[in-house]
């Protein structure tokens, strides 16, 4: 019997240590799981499409792995209807044990977003407090499922369109790096899926005062720039949002830009082009705005425009009544 015990001890005890042994293989494994971090991501989020609309956030991440320690990346976010609001920027991050950091310190901008990796996705975690200049409402945090391994196509996160400028990358032994010298500001993504109102300048002694002159003829020109549509409307202040009378001022969104501090989005319209030219200035939600190419002569363009119509206040137009 003692012969029984002493067997049986030592196969609980040999059984113990190769169980306690895989555990920790196990765990060794799992700390060391090579992750394929090149590939595409969208946002794990439920959405629903009613009446051809959009509801609830949805986004998408574009990565390649340059090297050991680097990604190229895309990044976008959209809050869905009725806003559309959205944010995202193009970007090469350091790697460093799975996790990657986009910091954004320019423009008056204080960003800081983590990246951490796993084999099924990526979570997303941008620090509170902290402005990334992205769209009213829009924040970077959410579980990115991953959907593919294969290298992407990049696609810039304001226009969907391929990355194929040569002057928006640059090439480094042989592998693709997003240029940061041509990354747009991410504050000019708030420009898009939104009516911007025209603004005139008043200038007393040194202090500049904006606001909002209906014209009380309607002539003054607003602009919508539908991201999910490609398309750029022209219409009338007065006009609530654009509708068939102004087909003929509809544009097909053909190139987005960014030189010498201009934001520059080129339209086409039957084989004719106009170039809509934004620059922001130091005040809030105000831009600059120069229109080149086809004129609209029963329009008037105002010189700076801005997105935030509540900002700022609008002319009387006293017992006028057009």
């Amino acid at each position: 019997m003692k012969i029984i015990y002493i067997l049986s001890f030592f196969l609980i005890f040999g059984c113990n240590n190769k169980k306690n042994k895989s555990n920790i293989d196990s765990v060794k494994d799992s700390k060391e799981k090579f992750i394929e971090f090149t590939g595409t991501y969208n946002l794990d989020n439920k959405i629903e499409v009613r009446n051809g609309e959009t509801y609830g956030s949805y986004g998408k991440i574009q990565i390649k792995k340059l090297g050991e320690e680097k990604i190229a990346i895309t990044f976008s976010k959209n809050k869905g209807a009725p806003s559309y609001n959205m944010g995202g920027f193009i970007d090469t991050l350091k790697l460093i044990n799975n996790t990657a950091i986009y910091n954004n310190i320019k423009n008056g901008l204080n960003c800081k977003i983590t990246f951490e990796f796993s084999d099924t996705g990526i979570i997303v975690k941008e620090d509170e407090g902290n402005s990334c200049g992205f769209g009213y409402g829009v924040y970077a945090d959410g579980f990115f499922k991953k959907e593919s391994s294969l290298t992407p196509i990049f696609l810039n996160p304001f226009t969907g369109k391929k990355i194929e400028n040569k002057n928006s990358l640059k090439s480094k032994n042989n592998q693709i790096l997003i240029s940061e010298k041509k990354e747009v500001p991410i504050l000019y993504n708030q420009l898009f899926n939104i009516k911007l109102i025209g603004l005139d300048l008043e200038k007393e002694d040194s202090h500049k005062s904006y606001f909002i002159e209906a014209d009380c003829f309607c002539k003054s020109a607003s602009i919508l720039m539908n991201k999910i549509e490609n398309k750029i409307y022209i219409y009338p202040f007065c006009s609530i949002k654009p509708s068939k009378e102004y087909n003929n001022w509809v544009y097909r969104i053909k190139n987005i830009d960014f030189i010498n501090d201009e934001f520059i989005i080129i339209g086409s319209h039957k084989n004719k082009e106009i170039k809509l030219i934004f620059k922001a200035l130091d005040k809030e939600n105000v831009f600059s705005f120069k229109l080149e190419g086809i004129k609209h002569n029963s329009l008037e363009f105002k010189e700076y425009f801005t997105n935030k119509k509540s900002l700022f206040k609008e002319e009387d137009c006293g017992d006028f009544d057009g």
